[in-house]
This record gives structure tokens, C-alpha cells and sequence, in this order.
């Protein structure tokens, strides 16, 4: 079995961590999205279906932004995926009302100064996040063009996909953050109520 893992935001991938705990005789594969390239989520799930084609027998983790590429692969029920694993992610944009219209329009701006680390661990990360995911994240950020990101969070905004996801049949687990000031608890319900094999 091998763990095929979709990057958050960032296209990059904090999952080092992850990894070491996964442990030494577990197969797996990061699968990263282009730093200075400007993709749609349909792009991308063409771009991670192609990457997929020769996989035969795997478990698909998405973090957070990856999550709707993931739901809508599924959906497609490639013969080698066994299991969907979504991680603080969502089927819908998680940011409504006021402040997804104030996000459409400071987006570059957004990305132009590198965030503080107190809005890091208290939007991003977490309090208790290690000094190792700390310097991943910036590392990571700090790969991906300015232009990329916003193009992203655009796609987060306006992204649904939601109505696929009563086509899912393998297993999938939701792992949710408990203190998520991002996605909300109720991404994970609104998920949940449309797959038949769902576990929180």
C-alpha cells in the first residue's frame, strides 16, 4: 500500500513529520504543484489524475486546499485507490460573507510581506507547532510566487464540491483540527452527510 499525499495551500507539502511517523517500511509519495504557475483546481485535478495513472494500490491524503481535488478523483473511482483521507480540508470554500469578499480583494497584497509568526501559529499551525513545521512552512512559502498564491486563494473561494461527494465508495476519514480557526467543524459534517463510508 502506498500513501499518495496532496499539499495545502502552499502546493509544496508540510508532511516531514508525518512521514517519520508513518515510519521507515511505509511507501509513500508527495506530490507537488507548480511554485510559479497559476492553476485552477480543474488544472490541478488533471495535473494529480495524470500524476495517479499508474498507481495501483494506494491511500490518498489531502491537506486542506488539495481537499476538492481529491474528493472529485475519487468520484471517478480509480481502480487503485483503497481509502480517501481529507485533513482540515473542505468540499466548499470555508470562508463566506465578509470576509471572503474582503480576501477577493487584498489577495496579492496578502502575500506580499512575509505573515508574523504569531499569525502563523494562531491561524496556521497552531501554538504548539514545532520549530521544524514552523521553518518548513516559511521555507515552503517562501518557494511559491506571490502571484500563485492569490491565484489559490481565489480558486478556495469559489471552489464546490460539494455534490460529488455522494459519489465516493472507498472508506474516508476526516481528521479534524481542534482548534481549526480556518475550516470549521461544520466542513467536516457537510462531507460527512453525502459519503456513505465516512468516519470523523
Amino acid at each position: 500500500m502506498r500513501w499518495i499525499l496532496l499539499p495545502g495551500m502552499d502546493g509544496v507539502g508540510l508532511f516531514s513529520q508525518f512521514i517519520e511517523a508513518l515510519g521507515p517500511d511505509q511507501d509513500f509519495l508527495v506530490l507537488s504543484y507548480p511554485t510559479n504557475l497559476p492553476l485552477s483546481y480543474d488544472q490541478l485535478t488533471t495535473l494529480v489524475r495524470e500524476s495517479l495513472q499508474d498507481e495501483t494500490d494506494y491511500i490518498l491524503i489531502a491537506e486542506s486546499f488539495s481537499g476538492p481535488i481529491a474528493i472529485r478523483l475519487a468520484t471517478e473511482r480509480p481502480p487503485g485507490l483503497r481509502a480517501l483521507i481529507l485533513a482540515a480540508s473542505f468540499c466548499r470554500s470555508p470562508v463566506v460573507g465578509l470576509s471572503a469578499i474582503l480576501l477577493s480583494k487584498i489577495g496579492v497584497s496578502l502575500f506580499r510581506v512575509r505573515p508574523p509568526l504569531w499569525a502563523v501559529k494562531y491561524f496556521l499551525l497552531g501554538n504548539g507547532a514545532s520549530k521544524q513545521l514552523i521553518d518548513e512552512f516559511y521555507t515552503a512559502i517562501g518557494l511559491v510566487s506571490i502571484k500563485t498564491l492569490a491565484f489559490r486563494l481565489k480558486e478556495i473561494l469559489k471552489v464546490n464540491a460539494c455534490n460529488c461527494c455522494a459519489d465516493i465508495l472507498v472508506p474516508t476519514l476526516y481528521i479534524q483540527a481542534n482548534k481549526d480557526r480556518l475550516v470549521g467543524p461544520q466542513e467536516a459534517q457537510v462531507i460527512g452527510h453525502a459519503v456513505a463510508d465516512f468516519d470523523l
